[in-house]
């Protein structure tokens, strides 16, 4: 998958920066099987690359929420949830994705 064929997939990601996208959409290439995929490899890449960016900037709003309530002098607490591609639509996309393939012996 190509720079320009996520922005196309995944417009909403068009406002980042593309060195931003870039650099997760290689992560994404490097992790993910072709041969596992199969003839879903692209949609899994473009997904996995939608996910870790939703993530990363969840990350980052939720790190500027708490030092604003630290700042304030208001408290919080931290839960994360277990499952780590359930924390998105795109990573609950992905497990339904992943569905489709034929029935292996291996494990996502």
């Amino acid at each position: 998958m190509t720079l320009a064929e996520f922005k196309l997939m995944y417009p909403e990601f068009n406002q980042l920066p593309e060195e931003l996208i870039e650099v997760n959409l290689e992560k994404s290439i490097a992790i993910t099987s072709e041969k596992f995929w199969q003839q879903y490899y692209n949609e899994a890449v473009g997904l996995t690359t939608a996910h870790e960016i939703t993530l990363r900037r969840e990350e980052q709003l939720n790190t500027e929420i708490k030092l604003s309530m630290i700042r304030g002098g208001k408290s919080f607490s931290e839960s994360r949830p277990v499952e780590y591609l359930k924390m998105t639509s795109y990573g609950q996309r992905l497990i339904e994705l992943k569905k489709r393939l034929p029935k292996t012996g291996f494990v996502l």
